[in-house]
C-alpha cells in the first residue's frame, strides 16, 4: 500500500490555541477513507487518542483535498504540548510527524509540539530573508574604504590588501580576513529597490561593528559601526528606510569571543592606558577573559587564539552584554536604530570555563534581556549541528538549519562533510535529508 499525502502546518491555520484547548487540522486527498484517524497527545504523560472529524473549509482544492480536525488540551503542568497524528487503514498505520510519514508511532523528539509561553514572533513566518556579508555586496561610499596596508589585522602581521570588484579571493588559509573589495552600508541603502524587486523583506547582516578582519566575527567594539563601513548615525538611517519600507533587519551578534584587539584584551599591547588583560594579570579586565592563573594561557573559540573566549562568570561581562540596563542586546534594539533581531554567532558554545557549562542558561538569559526591550524581537541561534534542545520555546525562537540544509548540500556536492571527511552522498539520499 502507497503512503497517503497527509499534512499538518504550523502556522495559525493549522495550530489555533484557545485557552485550555489546541486546535489542529490536517489535510489529506479527498479520497483518503481511513478506518480511524486521530490526535495523539500526552496530557498526562500517557496516550491519548482524540478523533479527527472532516469540516468544511472554502479552501479553493476543497474538491481535492479533505480537512480533518481535532481538540486536545494544553499540557498543565508544563508549557509545552506534543503530539501527532494516527491514521489507520485496515491493517496499516500512518504516523505524521515533524519529520514526515512513518508506519509506527514516533520518538517525542519527532513530533509536533506547540508552547503555550513561549513563541516565535509572528512575522518571522512570512519573511524573506537575503543574508549581506557587507563588505562583498555594494560599494557605496569609496571614501571610507579600506586602503592597501592601512593597518595590519595581528599586530604586525597580515596587512590590509584591497580587492577590485570581481577579483577573485585568495584560497582558503591564506590571506582571506585581509581582503576588502569595499562593500559599506550606504551600498546596501543604495540597493534596496534592487532587493525589494526580488520579493526581499528581511536582511541579515553579517557583523558590521568594528573590527580588523573583513568577516568582522572578531569584534573589538561592540558599540559602534566599523568605520569602513558606516556610521552609527548611517545604520540608524538605513534601519529607518527599511522600516519605511515594510522590511527588518537582524544583527550578528559575537558574543562568544572578542579579537585580541579589543580593549580588554590588547593582545598587541597598543593601549595607551596598558589596562589590557594580555600579560597582564593585575588587569581589571583580567577576569572578563579565562586565563590559566597568572600565566599568558587562555582559551581561545574553538581553540582559535586570535579569538579569546569571554567569561560569563563575570558580572562585568555579564552586564555589558545582556543584564545592565545599557547591555549591547539592548542597546540595538532600543531607538534610534531599533532592529528587529539577533542572529547570536556559535552560541551553542558559550558558557562558563572552557565548556559550555550551563550554556541554556545564557541562552534563556539572552532571550530574555532581548524581549525585555522588544517582546516581537527575533532571536536565531547559529548551530553547527541538530538544534532541538534549544527550540522549545523559552531559548532560541530558530536556528541556522546548518544540519538539515548545509551539511547535506555541502556532502552531495563536494563530498566532504563539516569536518572536510570523505561523505558521499548519491541523489535518493540527498533528496531524503
Amino acid at each position: 500500500m502507497s503512503t497517503p499525502f497527509l499534512y499538518h502546518g504550523q502556522d495559525c491555520h493549522w495550530v489555533i490555541p484557545s485557552q485550555d484547548l489546541l486546535t489542529v487540522r490536517v489535510v489529506t486527498e479527498a479520497d483518503f477513507e481511513p478506518t480511524a484517524f486521530y490526535v495523539r497527545c500526552e496530557p498526562d504523560n500517557e496516550q491519548k487518542l482524540i478523533a479527527m472529524n472532516v469540516v468544511n473549509t472554502s479552501s479553493a482544492n476543497a474538491s481535492r483535498l479533505k480537512t480533518w480536525q481535532a481538540e486536545l488540551p494544553l499540557n498543565r503542568d508544563k508549557p509545552t504540548t506534543v503530539y501527532c497524528f494516527k491514521a489507520v487503514q485496515g491493517s496499516h498505520q500512518w504516523w505524521l510527524h515533524g519529520e514526515g510519514v512513518s508506519t509506527r508511532v514516533p520518538g517525542l523528539e519527532k513530533q509536533f509540539r506547540y508552547n503555550a509561553e513561549h513563541q516565535p514572533p509572528d512575522w518571522v513566518k512570512h519573511q524573506i530573508f537575503y543574508q549581506i556579508f557587507p563588505d562583498r555586496f555594494a560599494n557605496g561610499n569609496p571614501s571610507i574604504s579600506v586602503k592597501d596596508g592601512e593597518y595590519c589585522l595581528q599586530g604586525s602581521e597580515k596587512p590590509t590588501l584591497v580587492k577590485a570588484w570581481g577579483e577573485p579571493v585568495y584560497e582558503h588559509g591564506t590571506n582571506g580576513a585581509c581582503e576588502f573589495y569595499g562593500g559599506d552600508l550606504q551600498g546596501i541603502r543604495d540597493k534596496l529597490d534592487y532587493l525589494q524587486t526580488l520579493g526581499v523583506t528581511t536582511l541579515y547582516l553579517n557583523p558590521i561593528f568594528t573590527a580588523p578582519s573583513n568577516h568582522k566575527y572578531d569584534t573589538s567594539d561592540y558599540i559602534n559601526i566599523d568605520p569602513h563601513l558606516g556610521t552609527n548615525e548611517e545604520f540608524a538611517e538605513l534601519v529607518a528606510d527599511l522600516h519605511q519600507r515594510g522590511m527588518k533587519i537582524v544583527l550578528d551578534a559575537v558574543f562568544n569571543h572578542t579579537s585580541l584587539n579589543h580593549p580588554w584584551f590588547d593582545g598587541f599591547e597598543r593601549g595607551e592606558d596598558g589596562l589590557g588583560a594580555w600579560k597582564n594579570p593585575a588587569s581589571p579586565y583580567r577576569e572578563y577573559y579565562q586565563f590559566d592563573g597568572d600565566s599568558d594561557e587562555y582559551v581561545g573559540w574553538n581553540g582559535v587564539k586570535s579569538l579569546p573566549k569571554l567569561n560569563y562568570l563575570n558580572q562585568a561581562v555579564r552586564d555589558y552584554f545582556y543584564q545592565g540596563e545599557n547591555a549591547v542586546i539592548k542597546h540595538w534594539l532600543r531607538p534610534p536604530y531599533a532592529i528587529d533581531g539577533w542572529r547570536f554567532d556559535v552560541i551553542h558554545m558559550l558558557g562558563e570555563g572552557e565548556g559550555a557549562t550551563n550554556n541554556a542558561h545564557y541562552v534563556k538569559a539572552f532571550r530574555e534581556s532581548a524581549k525585555s526591550v522588544n517582546q516581537d524581537c527575533y532571536v536565531l541561534g547559529e548551530h553547527f549541528f541538530e538544534a532541538t534542545q534549544w527550540l522549545q520555546g523559552d531559548q532560541e525562537d530558530g536556528a541556522m538549519n546548518y544540519y538539515g540544509f548545509a551539511h547535506p548540500v555541502r556532502a552531495f556536492f563536494t563530498g566532504l562533510d563539516i569536518s572536510f571527511h570523505p561523505c558521499h552522498l548519491d541523489a535518493e539520499t540527498f533528496a531524503a535529508c
